[in-house]
Protein backbone atom coordinates (compact mmCIF):
# COMPACT_ATOMS: atom_id res chain seq x y z
CA UNK A 1 0.00 0.00 0.00
CA UNK A 2 2.92 2.35 0.50
CA UNK A 3 4.43 1.73 -3.02
CA UNK A 4 0.76 2.99 -4.40
CA UNK A 5 0.68 5.87 -2.31
CA UNK A 6 4.19 6.75 -3.14
CA UNK A 7 3.68 6.17 -7.21
CA UNK A 8 0.42 8.08 -6.69
CA UNK A 9 1.68 10.81 -5.32
CA UNK A 10 5.22 11.28 -7.58
CA UNK A 11 2.05 10.86 -10.81
CA UNK A 12 0.17 13.82 -8.79
CA UNK A 13 3.55 16.15 -8.25
CA UNK A 14 4.75 15.24 -11.96
CA UNK A 15 1.12 16.87 -13.50
CA UNK A 16 1.19 19.58 -11.23
CA UNK A 17 4.63 20.89 -12.25
CA UNK A 18 3.78 20.22 -16.13
CA UNK A 19 0.53 22.49 -15.91
CA UNK A 20 1.88 25.15 -13.94
CA UNK A 21 4.51 25.99 -16.72
CA UNK A 22 2.80 27.62 -19.45
CA UNK A 23 4.11 30.09 -21.42
CA UNK A 24 3.50 33.67 -23.44
CA UNK A 25 5.90 34.42 -26.16
CA UNK A 26 5.73 37.84 -27.88
CA UNK A 27 8.18 39.93 -30.39
CA UNK A 28 9.35 43.63 -30.30
CA UNK A 29 10.69 45.45 -32.89
CA UNK A 30 14.51 46.83 -33.02
CA UNK A 31 15.13 49.70 -35.17
CA UNK A 32 18.68 52.23 -35.86
CA UNK A 33 19.30 54.85 -38.38
CA UNK A 34 22.74 55.34 -39.28
CA UNK A 35 23.40 58.54 -40.43
CA UNK A 36 26.22 60.66 -42.50
CA UNK A 37 28.69 61.80 -40.19
CA UNK A 38 32.06 62.91 -41.41
CA UNK A 39 35.89 63.95 -39.68
CA UNK A 40 38.50 66.54 -41.32
CA UNK A 41 41.92 66.88 -40.20
CA UNK A 42 43.56 69.55 -42.01
CA UNK A 43 47.18 69.76 -41.93
CA UNK A 44 49.49 72.84 -43.12
CA UNK A 45 51.47 74.02 -45.80
CA UNK A 46 54.60 75.19 -45.04
CA UNK A 47 56.97 76.99 -47.70
CA UNK A 48 59.44 76.75 -45.44
CA UNK A 49 62.40 79.41 -45.67
CA UNK A 50 62.17 81.37 -49.55
CA UNK A 51 64.79 83.04 -51.23
CA UNK A 52 62.78 85.91 -53.09
CA UNK A 53 66.01 87.50 -54.44
CA UNK A 54 66.15 84.50 -56.48
CA UNK A 55 63.85 86.80 -58.46
CA UNK A 56 60.97 83.68 -58.19
CA UNK A 57 57.56 84.64 -59.61
CA UNK A 58 55.76 81.23 -58.23
CA UNK A 59 57.11 79.39 -55.63
CA UNK A 60 55.69 75.97 -55.16
CA UNK A 61 55.19 74.49 -51.64
CA UNK A 62 58.10 71.57 -50.62
CA UNK A 63 55.12 69.11 -49.21
CA UNK A 64 51.21 69.86 -49.81
CA UNK A 65 49.11 69.92 -46.94
CA UNK A 66 46.65 67.23 -46.58
CA UNK A 67 43.06 66.66 -45.44
CA UNK A 68 42.25 63.56 -43.48
CA UNK A 69 38.78 63.24 -44.44
CA UNK A 70 37.11 59.85 -42.48
CA UNK A 71 32.96 59.76 -43.52
CA UNK A 72 30.61 56.86 -42.94
CA UNK A 73 30.67 54.21 -45.19
CA UNK A 74 28.68 55.33 -48.21
CA UNK A 75 28.14 59.12 -47.62
CA UNK A 76 28.60 61.13 -50.09
CA UNK A 77 30.78 64.58 -49.76
CA UNK A 78 32.23 67.49 -51.19
CA UNK A 79 35.20 69.23 -50.19
CA UNK A 80 35.75 73.09 -50.68
CA UNK A 81 38.18 75.69 -50.30
CA UNK A 82 39.30 78.87 -51.30
CA UNK A 83 41.85 78.36 -54.14
CA UNK A 84 43.12 82.08 -53.65
CA UNK A 85 44.06 83.79 -50.68
CA UNK A 86 46.65 86.19 -49.25
CA UNK A 87 49.50 85.82 -46.55
CA UNK A 88 49.78 88.78 -44.38
CA UNK A 89 52.66 90.28 -43.12
CA UNK A 90 53.11 93.02 -39.61
CA UNK A 91 54.28 95.90 -41.55
CA UNK A 92 54.38 94.54 -45.36
CA UNK A 93 52.27 94.23 -47.85
CA UNK A 94 50.23 91.11 -48.28
CA UNK A 95 51.45 88.37 -50.66
CA UNK A 96 49.10 86.11 -52.52
CA UNK A 97 48.88 82.46 -52.90
CA UNK A 98 46.69 79.52 -54.53
CA UNK A 99 45.58 76.32 -54.32
CA UNK A 100 45.61 73.51 -56.35
CA UNK A 101 43.75 69.71 -56.32
CA UNK A 102 46.71 68.29 -58.29
CA UNK A 103 50.64 68.71 -58.44
CA UNK A 104 50.57 69.82 -62.06
CA UNK A 105 48.91 73.15 -61.16
CA UNK A 106 45.80 72.13 -63.13
CA UNK A 107 42.84 72.16 -61.01
CA UNK A 108 42.08 74.71 -58.28
CA UNK A 109 40.48 74.30 -55.20
CA UNK A 110 37.67 76.54 -55.05
CA UNK A 111 34.45 76.53 -52.68
CA UNK A 112 31.97 76.38 -55.53
CA UNK A 113 32.65 75.19 -58.63
CA UNK A 114 35.64 73.06 -58.19
CA UNK A 115 34.93 71.28 -55.09
CA UNK A 116 36.21 67.76 -54.86
CA UNK A 117 32.93 64.94 -54.54
CA UNK A 118 33.78 61.97 -52.98
CA UNK A 119 32.21 58.84 -51.24
CA UNK A 120 33.02 58.10 -47.77
CA UNK A 121 34.02 53.97 -46.56
CA UNK A 122 34.67 54.29 -43.49
CA UNK A 123 38.32 54.98 -43.57
CA UNK A 124 40.71 58.09 -43.61
CA UNK A 125 40.61 59.46 -46.95
CA UNK A 126 43.70 61.47 -47.87
CA UNK A 127 43.67 64.61 -50.15
CA UNK A 128 46.56 67.03 -51.02
CA UNK A 129 45.97 70.69 -51.58
CA UNK A 130 49.03 71.73 -53.52
CA UNK A 131 49.94 75.45 -52.59
CA UNK A 132 51.92 78.40 -55.30
CA UNK A 133 53.19 81.46 -53.67
CA UNK A 134 53.77 84.42 -55.71
CA UNK A 135 56.34 86.56 -54.32
CA UNK A 136 59.53 88.43 -56.36
CA UNK A 137 62.52 90.27 -55.40
CA UNK A 138 60.61 93.02 -53.60
CA UNK A 139 58.98 90.85 -51.24
CA UNK A 140 59.57 92.25 -47.78
CA UNK A 141 61.56 89.90 -45.46
CA UNK A 142 60.04 88.24 -41.99
CA UNK A 143 56.84 85.91 -41.95
CA UNK A 144 53.64 86.15 -43.41
CA UNK A 145 50.66 83.82 -42.14
CA UNK A 146 47.16 83.29 -43.33
CA UNK A 147 44.49 80.65 -42.86
CA UNK A 148 42.28 78.23 -44.97
CA UNK A 149 38.81 77.58 -44.48
CA UNK A 150 37.77 73.95 -45.47
CA UNK A 151 34.34 72.93 -46.15
CA UNK A 152 33.34 69.70 -45.88
CA UNK A 153 29.77 68.79 -46.66
CA UNK A 154 28.14 65.80 -46.36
Amino acid sequence: MKKLVLATAIAAATTMSMTAQAQEVGTFDIDVNVVASCQLVANPVNFGDVDAFADIDAITAAAPATLDVTCTNGAGYDIALGHTGQLTHATAPAVTYSLFQDAGFLTVWNDTTDTLAATGNGAIQNYDVFAQLAIDNTTEIGAYTGTVTVTVTF
